[in-house]
């Protein structure tokens, strides 16, 4: 084990929640950029498990060995110490539920105590990849204010892989423009090689079977079945839907949809990486599960590099009407020299008015993953209006989600526990108004 205080200045990156199996990815990832992207750099390895961030730097030196490409890594056992000389801090922690503090609110927490006596330099950027992620952007844009946060979600790039397969297209030959919040983002525009596939997304979704489908992940083929069942109901084409199983129900897939899920954890990704019977793309596939090659391609990016279209949580900047400077939201963007910019494209006005509404974006940081996907069917529907052909009525999907769907009250949010001198400022801000859409 090395001390942070003796690794040589460079373009150093702290992984904080080194040792859970998703960030086991990110380490392996990293290993597949070219390395001249990867000269100079270093990886600080922190968890409060020793055992299992361990097993995490043994398995990204397997895949260096694999691949032919490397970089330093070392785990450190003082926080404060890395967090002095980091030039980017990943946040890729998951907390266990802890006594008074449930749901998305035990990760915040445990983000709280983590960071309790550390210290950022100003440069250091924070990239969180951990859920739920735009709140805990939020608690850690709270936390170092003269920091840049960014938050990055998969989602995305899970839907642009599985819709290319859909429409027998090449990955790279898809653009998805969006826009929205973590776990609910409206697709504005969907190309194909620069054409317009809107329309053959709905003859596909009529016919779509998800039996018969190969997903980028196991169980994406039911996540895709629910999106495209909201898509042919009410015209609302979102990202991601799926965690909750009440949104199978108009295709009765909903035992299926649990028994294929499928991820790997951290020993089965290890054992992959080490069978020398697996090909390196057989490993990289199982990698992809995860979609954390994201998350090393920003990183590098922000350092000092350039990276194309990557689907990120930024501050909003003033490039969507409405809504506040400070609240994140889900864009695609581009990275050039370091520098963050939103790939352009025209949002309707409709869909900046929902994004930008405050008490339902606040709303919406309050509630878990499971309870945002749930209540996406709602804001869609609302959205557009009741579709006819839809299976559940509104008043059915409010049963399923246990209460009314209003947001009339922002004091219902516990955001406050956060940051409450802005919570007051949005309830005195004249741009809030109490409408949903009928």
């Amino acid at each position: 084990m090395k001390d942070s205080k003796e690794v040589a200045t460079g373009r150093r990156i702290l992984l904080v929640g080194a040792g859970g199996r998703v960030a086991t990815t990110v380490l392996c990832n990293f290993a597949r950029l070219p390395q001249r992207e990867l000269r100079g750099l270093e990886l600080l390895l922190y968890d409060i498990n020793p055992e299992a961030v361990g097993r995490s730097l043994a398995a990204a030196g397997q895949f260096m060995r694999r691949t032919g490409n490397g970089y330093a890594c070392s785990i450190v056992d003082d926080l404060q110490a890395a967090c002095a000389g980091a030039d980017i801090l990943i946040y890729g922690a998951h907390a266990q539920p802890q006594p008074g503090s449930a749901g998305s609110w035990a990760d915040v927490e445990n983000c709280r105590r983590l960071f309790e006596t550390s210290e950022l330099p100003k440069k250091t950027v924070i990239l969180n990849f951990a859920n739920p992620a735009d709140l805990l952007a939020c608690f850690l844009a709270c936390r170092f204010p003269e920091n840049r946060v960014i938050g990055i979600c998969t989602g995305p790039e899970e839907f642009r892989q599985n819709i290319a397969r859909l429409l027998n297209y090449s990955p790279e030959a898809v653009e998805v423009d969006y826009c929205g919040t973590n776990h609910h983002g409206f697709v504005i525009n969907l190309r194909a090689d620069g054409v317009d596939m809107m329309e053959s997304l709905r003859t596909k979704a009529l016919t779509f079977d998800p039996g018969k489908f190969r997903a980028f992940r196991a169980g994406d083929q039911y996540d895709l079945a629910a999106t495209l069942d909201l898509f042919l109901a009410s015209g609302v084409l979102t990202i991601p839907l799926g965690h909750d199983p009440y949104l199978h129900g108009s295709r009765q897939y909903t035992s299926a949809a649990r028994e294929a899920r499928w991820r790997p954890d951290d020993r089965t990704i290890f054992d992959s990486v080490a069978d020398e019977t697996k090909s390196v793309r057989e490993v990289c596939s199982l990698l992809d599960s995860w979609g954390t090659l994201a998350i090393c391609r920003a990183a590098v990016g922000l350092l000092d590099g350039e990276c194309g279209r990557l689907d990120l949580q930024v501050k909003n900047g003033g490039y969507i009407e409405c809504a506040g400077p400070d609240d994140y939201i889900e864009s695609p963007v581009s990275i050039h020299a370091g520098e963050i910019y939103r790939i352009p494209f025209a949002i309707p006005a409709d869909v900046r008015l929902h994004v930008a509404h405050r008490s339902r974006y606040l709303s919406m940081l309050a509630e878990g993953i499971f309870a945002r996907d749930s209540k996406a069917i709602v804001r869609a529907l609302m959205f557009k209006g009741q579709a006819r052909n839809f299976k559940y009525s509104i008043t059915e999907i409010r049963k399923l989600m246990s209460g009314p769907w209003s947001l009339r009250d922002p004091s219902t949010t516990t955001f406050e526990e956060i940051d409450p001198q802005r919570i007051a400022s949005c309830r005195n801000d004249p741009r809030e108004t109490d409408f949903l859409f009928i």
